[in-house]
């Protein structure tokens, strides 16, 4: 109906133009480091491109941006579209990541138990909350810089690897080398741990004797910041 002052379709207008400036804050909620690097104007845009191709369809809005890295894969014209996508990968993971469900964590104690013979065939799984993302750019050091307002880091490419995990409900982030990814990436698939250990030595820029003992801090450290759920054997 009309009001004193706006017809029919005015009022409906309203609430148009406010259910899209709904869905662009949450996206900028969610992707602050990509806003920021296109700025606010272009940002606008980029989301309203997306809302074309991948509308709300769910009850939840922590799910609308969840093809966002994909659609910066796809057609779209845009400077260092790449980087971006990657940059969506990395703050999308850090979304998922809050959002997961909790588990049970082993402690270092429980891995301290564990005899060498143990370990050859078992299989170490991972808790729910962590994602493991390589990428094509310094994506997390550019993420950080842009999120506490720094300067930039080198922009070209560079392989990176991160692990993106949650730690007392707290969203945190760590750098991986390709060694480090490649064992949490085959303990994630279900592969046996000496496989993983296999694959990982495969990438290890170290010597022989330096992989055991650079191995032993890896678990002690991903063990202390609760990377793993439980030991199958």
């Amino acid at each position: 109906l009309p009001s004193r002052h706006l017809a029919p379709r005015d009022r409906v207008a309203i609430y148009s133009g406010m259910y899209v400036s709904r869905l662009q804050e949450c996206l900028e909620s969610d992707y602050p480091a990509l806003r920021r690097f296109v700025g606010p104007e272009k940002f606008e845009k980029l989301v309203r491109a997306y809302l074309r191709k991948f509308p709300s369809r769910h009850y939840s809005l922590n799910v609308l941006g969840r093809h966002m890295a994909e659609f910066l894969d796809g057609d779209v014209k845009i400077p260092r579209r790449a980087l971006l996508a990657d940059i969506a990968r990395l703050e999308l993971a850090m979304s998922e990541v809050f959002d997961e469900e909790g588990s049970e964590t082993l402690s270092p104690a429980d891995l301290a138990q564990l005899s060498p013979a143990d370990w050859a065939g078992m299989r170490v799984k991972l808790v729910p909350a962590l994602r493991l993302h390589a990428f094509a750019h310094r994506t997390n050091a550019i993420v950080s810089a842009l999120r506490q307002e720094q300067s930039l880091p080198d922009l070209r490419r560079m392989p990176t690897f991160v692990a993106v995990y949650r730690k007392d409900w707290v969203v945190w982030r760590m750098d991986l080398t390709r060694s480090m990814f490649e064992i949490l990436s085959e303990l994630k698939k279900g592969e046996p741990l000496s496989h993983a250990l296999a694959v990982g030595a495969s990438h290890f820029e170290g010597s022989v004797e330096e992989l055991q003992p650079a191995v032993g801090r890896w678990f002690s450290e991903w063990t202390a910041e609760g990377f793993f759920a439980v030991i199958e054997r």
